[in-house]
């Protein structure tokens, strides 16, 4: 025996691997088959060094070492190949928990100790006792002399009986004799009365003492009791259905258990209750029985929780009902009800079911039911719902009225928050909104035989706002960097399928983009998308729209990479420049992460199979953008905050970031949310005022006259005349104009001073010119002169001209009129409307322009007419030094002499971007030269006031980011007229970007008075 010991000792070393750190100290000062087995107890310790667990080691005996363990309170012996203790077992004095299921354990006859040894008597500490599925015949009868036993599972062991030694166990709480074969229990059960809980479960009960009402802390008695209906015969049955006889085949026992807590008489083809019951219980189900009504003895009980009264053919609930304040859940499925009034009094009323009923009214006071989370209401008749039911709000998450006669939804039911999903499941039970199987037409079936209700009360809401008069369409604004996705989400918007742009970049926005979109529910919406090429960059601003919603959309892969800068540059832009503005962040290339995911699923299938690999990929996928949602929404916090801390205005955010694939499928779920909100912010009264305004009748003949005349702009003058001639005036006339900026028809950018006073009427003509004559890539299109016929046949170049001219364009960003002439090809090449085109260009700051002479002239390739700041090439690394030099060299002998500083505030704040080059554009029209170092410095003559200018980034120990300026002259009132025209300029960037501080301060002769706003 001591051989087949060790063997065992040697196989539970092998299976574990950790070491039992007291072992080892000890392991010294032993022989080494002793610390041998040591060691194997010590790695059997677990967490604890007073729990050993031995389970599924293959044991066909306990180790003897063990047994010298006395201080161990928990042994597990399970799914090993024992057959009985040792006496050596009564050592382990301590012991509180031995489970010894799935062993072969033996007992012969009720006297047989060869399993459990009698020793075992001595264990005054063992509290459990667990011997499920040994294979018993008999319980062994040392088991009833461990007096001390709390819990005794004899699960799945066909013992046939329990004998009445059970009364020695005076300590036992829970029992459990699931499938043991018995058929009663002895009346002896009752010494056992600290018996809390009882499971008799598939057992062929026949009988029960009535000895069990004095178990007075029994609260669980888990049987099968159809097993008591099973002998009913079929007339016995027919009598009981036709109430011809009171069913008695339930022990009247189970009906008086003082603490019973549950009782399950489901199908026990009972049609009668006792008159009192125990008062004690909190679940009943009665369900599919033979009772006529609903019994009143239920009414008694007004501590349950639960009841189910379902397939018994009630047609009223008793006005008693109401007194069962504690109720949460009813069940009354398949019955004949018609009313159910008294429901509304049950305020803790969690879960209703009546469904397969003939109710046709709900009561009009349900909405007191504050805590309904589920209302199934299938198969009835009701025709209408009380609005009260709408009252409450994101409470109710289930709603089912399938099969009903329903020919509406009431608007109202929009208010149900809670119903966040509609026609699905889960698990096994409804959830959501049900409405299949009614004749509504209002809304159609296409509308609500949909998964998410969200669509249900937009299209209501939609359809209410589409029958007001001439809905504006509202405006949405795309920004983002190049190549962020902006004109590809814009196009899967538009087209409903994916269209991303091509990878060569020729779909790239250049300038801007307008379109129209009206979206499935025919709600109209303008689509302006701002090129992210950083030749664009002082458009941007200008592009903004105080009624607008501005898209920032970015690339998830860039955001992974460089953080939330891809989303907070915007952000500072917009409240630098429309305060308020109303913000929606949008994050594209989801595919991106995907993608990522398949090399995971990949190595999953290596190991799983193909399905399995499928599940951890979508799990994968959905875990990688819940950890994306969570770090975007604390990066947008923290960059609020700062934005809050720099004293930013406010902007109105969307609650939602949508992230989205512009090459996925249409149907992808955050898509279809983006829709969605959209649709839902357009028709918000609250949100969008402006978009549910009149539009009168004169306002589009006029338009098309507007839309007739030549050129890219119309003065202001001009129009305002015109626009009299046809009785449209002042307040009126402006209103037009912003209706049709922001319907995409024309651009009047009147948040700008030098625009207002121009209407862009071809806003489609204008960015056409735009992306020509600044392509994103110069380099590109001036190829070898050879390759381009165009250069010789419109520019009128020779190879040594043309190569002049290109190197000006690419060296210092100056495009002379023959090159001009050729970008332009194809698309109005006409003089005048080249020469618009390059005053629309000076216009918004994008460059500086020289009109080309009326006649032809000679060296007009080396000529600029066009200057671009970004094609400037980078400054060289002694430009700072040239700068200086040069400005002292070009204001020597200037006796009158001023700075002045334009700086954003608090300390550390960026200046808007672009700021120097909209500088560098606005005063081209004012100076008589100049010189350009790349957008950084310039020196100009401004009315013979020598001038320079350079941008200053902002760091720890400046002020902040902005401009810096020098002035000059011979004359003290020169040098006044510049400081002059430096304040007026200073007061356009004010009114341009409010949401800034800004501090304009000056000194010298003729400065103006510093001051911060």
């Amino acid at each position: 025996m001591e051989s087949v010991g060790e063997a065992n000792d040697a196989a539970v070393v092998d299976k574990n691997n950790a070491e039992d750190e007291a072992a080892q100290s000890d392991a010294g000062e032993r022989a080494a088959g002793s610390r041998r087995q040591s060691e194997m107890i010590g790695q059997s310790e677990g967490r604890s060094r007073d729990e050993l667990d031995f389970s599924s080691q293959g044991l066909t005996m306990a180790p003897s070492s063990l047994f010298a363990k006395t201080h161990i309170t928990v042994l597990n012996l399970s799914s090993n190949n024992i057959r009985g203790l040792p006496p050596e077992i009564s050592n382990l004095t301590q012991l509180r928990h031995l489970d010894l299921s799935r062993n072969g354990l033996r007992c012969a006859h009720p006297r047989d100790f060869t399993s459990l040894p009698k020793e075992m008597e001595t264990m005054a500490e063992l509290r459990e006792l667990l011997l499920s599925e040994c294979s018993l015949m008999h319980i062994p009868p040392a088991v009833w002399s461990i007096v001390g036993l709390e819990k005794l599972d004899i699960s799945r062991n066909k013992v046939g009986a329990i004998p009445s030694d059970i009364m020695k166990l005076e300590r036992l709480v829970h029992l459990n004799a699931t499938q043991t074969g018995i058929k009663t229990l002895p009346e002896e059960i009752v010494c056992c009365d600290a018996l809390e809980s009882l499971l008799l479960f598939g057992n062929p009960i026949d009988s029960l003492p009535d000895s069990l009402r004095e178990l007075n802390r029994l609260h669980t008695l888990h049987i099968n009791y159809r097993v008591f209906a099973s002998g009913v015969d079929a007339e016995t049955d027919g009598m009981l259905q036709r109430q011809q006889l009171t069913s008695e085949h339930i022990p009247s026992v189970v009906f008086h258990i003082p603490q019973l807590l549950e009782m399950d008489l489901e199908a026990c083809k009972v049609n009668a209750l006792p008159r009192s019951l125990t008062r004690s219980l909190v679940e009943l189900n009665i369900a599919a029985n033979y009772f006529p009504a609903f019994p009143e003895a239920v009414c008694s009980l007004h501590q349950l929780t639960l009841l189910d009264v379902s397939r018994n053919g009630f047609k009223t609930l008793p006005p008693a009902l109401k007194d069962l304040r504690s109720l949460r859940v009813l069940l009354a499925r398949h019955n004949q009800l018609t009313f159910v009034d008294s429901l509304a009094d049950l305020t803790e009323l969690e879960r209703i079911d009546l469904g397969f009923n003939c109710i046709a009214k709900l009561p009009d006071n349900i909405g007191q039911l504050t805590k309904l989370t589920a209302l199934l209401l299938p198969g009835n008749r009701l025709d209408a719902l009380p609005k009260s039911l709408c009252s409450l709000g994101d409470q109710l998450q289930t709603l089912d009225l399938t099969g009903n006669r329903l020919t509406s939804i009431p608007p109202e039911m929009a208010g149900l928050a809670g119903l966040d999903r509609a026609h699905q499941f889960s698990g096994l039970f409804k959830r959501g909104l049900w409405l299949h199987n009614n004749p509504i037409d209002k809304p159609p079936a296409k509308v609500w035989n949909t998964w998410d209700p969200a669509k249900i009360w937009a299209h209501m809401e939609r359809m209410a706002i589409q029958n007001a008069p001439k809905l504006r369409p509202c405006k949405l604004v795309f920004l983002g960097d190049l190549g962020s996705g902006k004109t590809s989400l814009a196009r899967l918007l538009r087209l409903g399928h994916a269209a991303p742009t091509k990878s060569d970049g020729s779909g790239l926005t250049r300038g801007f983009q307008l379109s129209s979109w009206r979206s499935e529910n025919r709600c109209p919406f303008v689509l302006l998308e701002a090129g992210g090429h950083p030749i664009y960059a002082p458009l941007l601003a200008k592009l903004l729209d105080p009624k607008a919603l501005h898209c920032v959309v970015f690339d998830i892969a860039e955001y992974q990479q460089i953080g939330f800068d891809v989303v907070s540059r915007w952000l500072r832009l917009l409240a630098a420049h429309l305060p308020g503005a109303r913000v929606q962040l949008i994050g594209t290339k989801l595919d991106t992460i995907s993608m990522a995911t398949e090399t995971s699923a990949d190595e999953i299938l290596a190991e799983v199979s193909e399905v399995e690999a499928a599940l951890a990929a979508e799990s994968t996928a959905e875990a990688a953008v819940q950890r994306l949602r969570d770090s975007l929404d604390e990066d947008l916090a923290r960059c609020l905050e700062q934005l809050r801390a720099d004293s930013n205005p406010e902007l109105r955010l969307q609650p939602r970031i949508h992230l989205v694939s512009a090459v996925g499928p249409p149907a992808q779920p955050d898509l279809l949310t983006l829709r969605d909100d959209l649709e839902r912010l357009s028709t918000n009264r609250e949100a969008m005022p402006h978009l549910q305004k009149y539009v009168p009748t004169n306002w589009q003949p006029f338009m098309e006259q507007v839309k007739q005349q030549d050129g890219l702009y119309i003065e202001w003058d001009w129009l305002v005349e015109f626009a009299d001639q046809r009785n449209i005036r002042d307040a009126q006339l402006i209103d037009c104009l912003e209706f049709y900026h922001e319907s995409g028809q024309l651009l009047w950018l009147r948040r700008h001073r030098r625009l207002r006073n121009f209407v862009l009427h071809r806003p489609d003509k204008l960015a056409d010119f735009l992306g020509r004559l600044l392509p994103v890539s110069l380099a590109d299109f001036l190829v070898d002169y050879n390759e381009n016929a165009l250069f010789r046949a419109c520019g009128r170049m020779s190879a040594a001209e043309y190569e002049e001219a290109r190197e000006a364009a690419l060296s210092r960003g100056q495009l002379s009129w023959p090159l001009v002439r050729c970008l332009a090809f194809g698309r109005g090449g006409q003089r005048q409307a080249l020469v618009e085109a390059l005053h629309c260009l000076e216009l918004l700051e994008l460059a500086c322009c020289t009109m080309p002479p009326q006649v032809p002239q000679p060296g007009l390739h080396s000529r600029p007419v066009l200057t671009v700041p970004h094609l400037m090439p980078e400054p060289l690394p002694d430009s700072e030094d040239d700068f200086a030099a040069t400005w002292r060299s070009v204001s020597a002998g200037c006796p009158q002499t001023g700075r002045a500083s334009l700086r954003a505030c608090p300390a550390g704040r960026p200046a808007p971007p672009a700021l120097f080059a909209c500088l560098s554009a606005a005063i081209h029209s004012a100076i008589s030269w100049r010189i350009d170092w790349r957008q950084s410095r310039l020196i100009c003559e401004l009315d013979h006031c020598l001038l320079a200018a350079v941008e200053v980034d902002g760091d720890e120990a400046d002020l902040s980011s902005g401009l810096d300026f020098e002035l000059a002259s011979q004359s003290a009132v020169k040098l006044q007229s510049g400081f002059d025209w430096l304040a007026d300029y200073v007061d356009g960037v004010r009114e341009f970007a409010p949401g800034i501080e800004w501090r304009f301060e000056s000194s010298g002769a003729g400065a103006t008075e510093s001051g911060a706003s």
